[in-house]
């Protein structure tokens, strides 16, 4: 099932290539395949893209195709869920996003967690928009906690 399954999108119309791309990109993100680090930097980000999660920053194609294998390295596995979707102007270039991700411990355990994110999309308006920014917001401290065996 896509992250964006069971998404609520804004009455402002948001073109079907951007609604393709967060998919793209939830789904990709949550896969700790070789290649998803380079499908996220070079299918997803605009080769000067950037991911900023709270303050950590990861900047341009390469770095977040680098970058990726050890964000999953300490789980199994995620899934991250799109419940709402906001836009910030007509062109739908500029979004909202509120959701949560279930993270699956090597331990067994499920934590569950939500975010929220704005994303900047480049060429929005084509047929193959890419990210420029994904700047998310989210309490990492029981998953901290959960890492460090508590």
């Amino acid at each position: 099932m896509s992250a964006t399954t069971h998404t609520e999108w804004p009455s402002t119309p948001v073109p079907r290539p951007v609604k393709d791309l967060i998919a793209k990109f939830m789904d990709i993100g949550d896969t700790k395949s070789d290649e998803a680090g380079q499908r996220l930097g070079y299918e997803v980000f605009a080769p000067d893209g950037r991911i900023v999660v709270n303050k950590r920053s990861i900047n341009g194609a390469a770095e977040i195709a680098a970058t990726h294998k050890d964000q999953m390295a300490s789980i199994k596995g995620r899934r991250h869920r799109v419940d709402k979707v906001y836009t910030c102007n007509e062109k739908a270039d500029d979004l909202l996003l509120i959701g949560s991700v279930e993270r699956y411990l090597h331990d067994g355990r499920t934590l569950v967690t939500e975010w929220a994110s704005r994303l900047v999309i480049e060429n929005a308006s084509c047929e193959e928009p890419r990210l420029k920014l994904f700047n998310a917001w989210s309490d990492f401290s029981e998953f901290l906690a959960a890492l460090n065996g508590n």
